[in-house]
């Protein structure tokens, strides 16, 4: 499954790219109508003429069962990334779902564990991932993030 989801996008980071004004995808296939329905799933339904009306993330929570191990272990990895693209007013860190709060802006989980985590944060974006240690999408959050606090929106 990792190798298969190698190079593409979540439909959340989707969402976020198009919020940070790049242009979203025109409508047409399945495939399209999907990603589009896990956008607005990803993110509360706060999809809106096929943009995003997100907040500025200054707040990355990843999220697990016990919030002390892997998500820990995530959490160290994406602040190294976040640090080294010379970005200095995010906060990465690391909680159990079951304490999870309103103050998170973006929420990383492994897939598995995403729907619960929904359901203690609906107004956060989600981010599910494969593995905490080694996810393609880290950089793509770096680079939305980045984007995002250059931009000043």
């Amino acid at each position: 499954q990792t190798e298969a989801n190698k190079g593409k996008e979540s439909a959340a980071l989707a969402g976020l790219r198009a919020s940070a004004g790049a242009d979203a995808r025109a409508a047409g296939d399945a495939d399209e109508a999907y990603d589009e329905a896990e956008t607005a799933r990803a993110t509360g339904g706060l999809a809106s003429g096929g943009r995003l009306e997100t907040k500025q993330i200054s707040n990355i929570v990843f999220a697990c069962d016990a919030g002390m191990g892997s998500s820990a272990m995530g959490a160290s990895v994406l602040r190294n990334k976040i640090t080294k693209a010379g970005i200095t007013d995010v906060t990465v860190t690391n909680k159990a779902i079951a304490n999870l709060d309103a103050s998170a802006d973006l929420v990383i989980t492994q897939n598995q564990l995403t729907d619960r985590a929904r359901q203690k944060t609906p107004d956060a974006v989600h981010v599910s991932v494969d593995n905490f240690m080694n996810s393609p999408k880290y950089d793509e959050v770096v680079e939305l993030v980045r984007d995002q606090h250059q931009d000043g929106a």
